[in-house]
């Protein structure tokens, strides 16, 4: 989950607790993979019955997330009633995250 703290200073402070823990960790002390996640979430979020840019979606994220942020893309997309726009060259890596998750799908996981 994603938190904010409220410092001496009045600033917000970003930070993230992992699931099974009670330990607090400052976003800024994470990755930049995770940083992107949160971006682009976070763009869905605010993207309501809008229009979705990505593009160089796969510069910082390790390819071991990308099929599963895609499928939160989709699903947010859907729900959210999102239209996405996405570059050319990024249909590769997009057919792979949807073979990835059909796989998936199939296997009950």
């Amino acid at each position: 989950m994603l938190y904010f703290l409220l410092r001496e200073e009045m600033k917000r402070v970003p930070v993230v607790v992992l699931r099974d823990s009670a330990k607090r960790y400052r976003l800024s002390s994470m990755g930049d993979g995770i940083n992107r996640v949160l971006t682009i979430i976070l763009a869905l979020l605010n993207c309501k019955d809008g229009i979705l840019l990505i593009d160089e979606f796969e510069n910082g994220l390790h390819h071991s997330v990308q099929s599963q942020l895609w499928k939160i893309i989709f699903e947010l997309s859907e729900e959210l009633n999102i239209q996405r726009c996405l570059p050319q060259h990024i249909v590769k890596t997009l057919l792979k995250a949807f073979q990835k998750m059909h796989r998936q799908t199939r296997m009950g996981k």
